[in-house]
């Protein structure tokens, strides 16, 4: 026998949503004459940044052996762009070890109170070798947060990689 449902409340918004981006400048990332994964880091950000609706609300993240910069959501969106456009070579931080999950943790901080809608995109190569969180810490926040995960994956080996075990962590947190 089916029987209606009393709604006591429903909750709706119409309030845009908020992401947070995670830019890799490590030295996997750095450009040198086996890659050119830097430049496509760069195109990949600000074709976000151009795609996005004006109203949502961006803030980055910049990462390479520790979280290097950040610009939270008091910060206009055109100066993130000027940063891009100015800024950086890839050789200001491009270093060797990569603290990708101390950089999910970071995002995950700027969004705190979570909303739903709120969506983390992490431009990387995936390679994590560095972060003081753990990889099991940080899947168990980001998933008590609610906030979706994205990449932007550069999948190729680097050379000199030996640690392939490192890029696997941050796959499986994204699957």
């Amino acid at each position: 026998v089916v029987k209606p449902a009393r709604i006591a409340a429903a909750n709706f918004s119409v309030a845009p949503r908020r992401v947070v981006v995670l830019l890799d400048m490590s030295g996997s990332m750095g450009e040198d004459r086996y890659s050119q994964k830097w430049e496509l880091a760069r195109e990949a950000l600000a074709d976000l940044m151009a795609r996005m609706p004006d109203d949502t609300p961006v803030a980055l993240v910049i990462f390479s052996n520790k979280v290097e910069q950040i610009f939270d959501f008091s910060q206009s969106r055109s100066a993130i762009a000027k940063w891009l456009k100015n800024g950086p070579s890839g050789r200001e931080y491009t270093k060797g070890a990569t603290v990708l999950f101390d950089a999910t943790i970071a995002g995950l901080k700027l969004l705190d109170p979570f909303q739903p809608g709120d969506s983390l995109i992490a431009i990387t190569d995936g390679m994590e070798n560095h972060s003081r969180s753990s990889k099991k810490s940080t899947e168990a926040t980001l998933l008590k947060s609610g906030v979706r995960l994205f990449t932007v994956l550069f999948d190729d080996p680097w050379p000199g990689e030996s640690e392939p075990e490192a890029k696997e962590a941050f796959r499986g947190m994204t699957a």
